[in-house]
């Protein structure tokens, strides 16, 4: 049996229609002068150019939209992701995946660094066909953020990080913008918030009872008058060893001194001087004091003396 071609010869009417068409309007151009067929060609090219653009502009809108319905789609984007903080502001401590979680405001039990991990590999492409798929701004960002932690002293010297230790390495390193709700954790308690775990004001008390010794101690006895003591001016690496265990960013914040407003509060007027009440003033009202840290013991020279004499 042979199989016959089919005719190529049977008319179309809507080419032959548009052939016309064609043959029309390119005698109508020939008919015209050059100096006309330049600006009809030019707006021809513009038209041209304008329609590619939209469409450009079109497909790639389309893949915004696409690619946002699947990164709204994956785990760490569903609800179940978002951190607990009540509930993990309450544990004594962290380990080290569950801070880098929680710093970005993630629950560790869904966000983990194995899932990640998995997400990042499932994108890079397995196959030497396989074309490597763009990680997402947060897969990314969870990556960086664990690679600095793991260079960072403060997040690997032990296996139980405090919490605070956590968010104040976060803070003062600049690595990651930390949640407020975890900011509030350096800040005082509020009074109506307090218990008996956990005393209203304690570490204020104890810093403001250790000012007032140190004050009376470093004035002679003569000097002592019922009127208000001379403001305490400390250099500065007396101030960080005498505040630094409930003040954890001291050291950084005297390094910004004059970005964050601490020198205007609090640089005495002799060189290299800080006054001691003005920077603990700007301390409490930043935030900056740790509640929860106790103040160091009190150093030999507050403990009374007495003199033993022969014969006692």
């Amino acid at each position: 049996m042979t199989l016959s071609r089919p005719p190529t010869n049977i008319p179309n009417p809507t080419a032959e229609k548009y052939l016309a068409k064609v043959q029309t309007e390119r005698e109508k151009l020939l008919l015209r002068p050059e100096s006309e067929l330049l600006p009809i060609l030019q707006r021809y090219r513009a038209k041209e150019q304008a329609q590619r653009e939209a469409a450009a502009a079109a497909k790639k809108e389309k893949h915004a939209a696409k690619s946002a319905g699947i990164e709204a789609a994956l785990f760490y984007n569903q609800p179940s992701a978002s951190a607990d903080f009540d509930y993990w502001l309450k544990a004594e401590y962290w380990t080290f995946d569950e801070a880098v979680a929680l710093l970005l405001g993630k629950a560790p039990t869904v966000v983990t660094w194995a899932a990640v991990k998995r997400e990042l590999e499932a994108k890079s492409g397995f196959m030497l066909f396989e074309k490597p798929k763009p990680a997402s701004g947060f897969l990314l960002t969870y990556q960086r953020l664990r690679n600095l932690a793991l260079r960072a002293q403060a997040m690997t010297r032990t296996t139980k990080l405090r919490p605070t230790d956590a968010i104040a390495w976060a803070q003062n390193s600049h690595a990651t913008e930390v949640p407020p709700q975890l900011i509030q954790l350096l800040a005082p308690p509020s009074p109506e918030k307090t218990d008996t775990a956990w005393p209203a004001n304690a570490g204020e008390a104890a810093i403001t009872a250790r000012t007032a010794s140190a004050e009376s101690q470093a004035m002679p006895q003569q000097d002592r008058a019922p009127t208000a003591p001379s403001k305490s001016t400390l250099k500065k690496s007396a101030l960080v060893k005498k505040y630094e265990r409930v003040w954890m960013t001291i050291e950084s914040d005297l390094g910004h001194a004059n970005e964050n407003g601490f020198s205007k509060a609090a640089k005495a007027s002799v060189y290299g001087q800080w006054c001691e009440e003005e920077a603990l003033a700007w301390a409490r009202q930043n935030g900056k004091i740790v509640e929860s840290v106790a103040p160091p013991a009190a150093s030999m020279a507050s403990l009374p003396r007495k003199i033993h004499l022969m014969g006692d």
